[in-house]
């Protein structure tokens, strides 16, 4: 079976939470903006 190809945003309010909780779990070093690693070229 085909897929059909969807485009999704990819948002920073969406990203952030995620590497908040990454921080207070120590699965990261510092807090960083969403938007630092999102790529340009990601639909927006």
């Amino acid at each position: 079976m085909v897929l059909p190809a969807f485009e999704k945003k990819i948002l920073e309010s969406d990203l952030q939470p995620m590497i908040d909780v990454s921080l207070r779990y120590k699965l990261i070093e510092k807090k960083f903006p969403a938007k630092d690693v999102i790529s340009k070229y990601a639909v927006a």
